[in-house]
This record gives C-alpha cells, structure tokens and sequence, in this order.
C-alpha cells in the first residue's frame, strides 16, 4: 500500500508538536510503527517522543519552532510512502483475570445488556485475542480490540469516581485495563493482579503498541497467589 498527499494530514500541534492524521483506515497498528521507525531513521536527533494512536502518529521533537523545519521534509517522506508487509515481531501477552463477582462490578449490567449468562461472556473474552492500539488516558492504560460486535456496550452513563488498579474493562469495541486508580466509566468485568505500570521497570509499562493480547480466567485464589508473587506468572507468550 502505498500513501499519497491525499491520504494524511499534517498538522502543527504546537511549537514541539506535529500530529501527522491518516485519512485512511489502517487495521493494523504496524502501520504506524512503519511510519515511526522511518521517521526515526532520518532525523533521530530532533525526536523526543512519539505518540502512536489508531489512525494518527503524534511527534514530540527536542527544540521549540523545530516544527516549521521539519514539516516540508515529513511531507516528502509521506507522499508515495509504501508500507512493507508487516515484519515486525508481534509480542504475545496472557494476562491473568478474575471474573469473579468480587472483582466484576457491572457482571449483573453486562449480562443484562448482552442478554447473556456470565459463563458465556467470559468464555467469549478468553477466546478473543487484542491488539493494543494505543496507549493513552494514564500511563500504561492501553487501549485494546476489537471486541466482537454481539459482546459491544456503551459506556457507563455515570463514569466511577474511583476505579481500583488492575480492573478490566470493556466498553463499545474496546477493552483495557486500568493500570492506577483513577475515575473510569468502562464496565468492569474483572481484575489482574499483574501491574500494568511500574516506574521500578526500565519499561514502565507492561503494553505496548502492537502487542497481542489475550485474557486467561483465573479463580480468586490463584489472584490472590499470584497478587503476592507475580514473577511466577510469565505474562509474555514464548
């Protein structure tokens, strides 16, 4: 696939910032990383940060006023840029989750809504793998799909003041987990006792974009076991 001028959007965010948008659906989050890794190799020494999302890649460079220089130069790189097949090594996780009622706050919501029993739901989620899109909302929250259509639900009408660390959540196609406590209005449908974010790890946060994820039922007992000892968990898939 190749890019034309007509396919993106170049925007100045501010004097750091440049927001390049795709005007095109790119269904896998690669893409993106495709577009990065480009950008990187040419001009690595302006580049703090990048931001990637769902159909957007976010550029935080190292000096302000930098993004007039750089815009004409991204421009041309973009216009008849060709995505490759996709080569990149796709990490696979298993999170462990507890769908049990002390942990899944909205099962009696959900079920109702999807007019399903929980058994069923839950096995549904398990069968299911995710691709983290984005990360975004705190730091390590990952946004995840996509959810099969019959398993979609809107948000809650009323977001949660407060959301424990480690709740799993799902809302229209989307699922995530809250990787501190915070205020939330997804439907918790359970808990990880795996931390999503640790400032102790050389890599904070335990998604990244790209990777492949899939729940794991656990019972209560066995969050509680590895809650208390999480190395025993190996989270990356081999």
């Amino acid at each position: 696939m190749r890019l034309t001028q007509s396919d993106y959007q170049l925007i100045p965010l501010y004097e750091y910032g440049l927001l390049i948008n795709f005007n095109i659906k790119l269904s896998d989050p690669t893409y993106i990383l495709q577009v990065r890794n480009e950008i990187v190799k040419r001009f690595k020494s302006i580049i703090v940060d990048f931001v990637p999302a769902y159909h957007s890649l976010t550029i935080h460079l190292s000096r302000p006023h930098l993004v007039t220089t750089i815009l004409s130069n991204i421009d041309s790189l973009l216009t008849n840029f060709e995505f490759g097949d996709v080569k990149y090594e796709k990490i696979q996780l298993t999170i462990p989750v507890c769908f049990g009622d002390a942990f899944a706050f909205d099962k009696k919501r959900i079920c109702d809504l999807l007019n399903k029993d929980w058994t069923t739901i839950t096995k549904e989620l398990t069968q299911q793998t995710f691709t983290v899109y984005m990360l975004g909302f705190l730091p390590g929250f990952a946004y995840m799909g996509m959810l099969p259509e019959n398993l979609k639900l809107p948000r809650l009408e009323s977001p949660r003041k407060k959301v424990t660390a480690g709740s799993v959540a799902i809302a229209d196609l989307q699922t995530g987990i809250y990787p501190t406590e915070s205020p939330g209005g997804w439907n918790i449908i359970g808990r990880t006792p795996i931390a999503m974010f640790d400032l102790k790890n050389e890599q904070p946060t335990l998604l990244q974009v790209g990777n492949i994820v899939r729940y794991v039922e656990i019972t209560e007992d066995e969050f509680y076991v590895i809650q208390n000892n999480p190395t025993q968990w190996k989270t990356q898939v081999a």
